[in-house]
C-alpha cells in the first residue's frame, strides 16, 4: 500500500523535525 508508506514516512519526517527543534 503505497498510501501507508507514504503516512509512515510523514509521520517519521514530523518527528525528526520535533526531535530537531528539541535538540
Amino acid at each position: 500500500m503505497p498510501c501507508l508508506i507514504f503516512i509512515l514516512t510523514h509521520l517519521l519526517s514530523n518527528q525528526i523535525k520535533t526531535n530537531k527543534k528539541e535538540g
